[in-house]
């Protein structure tokens, strides 16, 4: 039987734009085995949303707030909900 999968939205607020951040999140969400996408927005954060069991949603989350340096993740709030399914892989935006 499969494991049920969630959906997590997340905002990324610190360094995060201009220093490789979402290409490092692609990195980490691979790694993870999670799928969805990584996009900056305007207010100068990063919005995340990934789907995945919970267990690799929270190795995906732990391997953000562990990026190192040019990025500095000060602070990543999450939302979760149902995952949708409608992910293929994860992409930068």
């Amino acid at each position: 039987m499969e494991e049920k999968k969630i959906r997590m939205i997340g905002i990324a607020k610190g360094i995060v734009q201009g220093v490789f951040c979402r290409a490092k999140m692609k990195e980490a969400a691979d790694a993870a085995g999670v799928l969805g996408y990584a996009e900056n927005l305007e207010d100068g954060t990063v919005e995340v949303v990934a789907e995945g069991t919970e267990e690799k949603i929270d190795e995906f989350i732990d391997k953000i707030r562990a990026l190192d340096y040019p990025v500095e993740v000060r602070e990543f709030e999450t939302t979760y909900g149902k995952a949708t399914g409608e992910f293929k892989s994860f992409s930068v935006k």
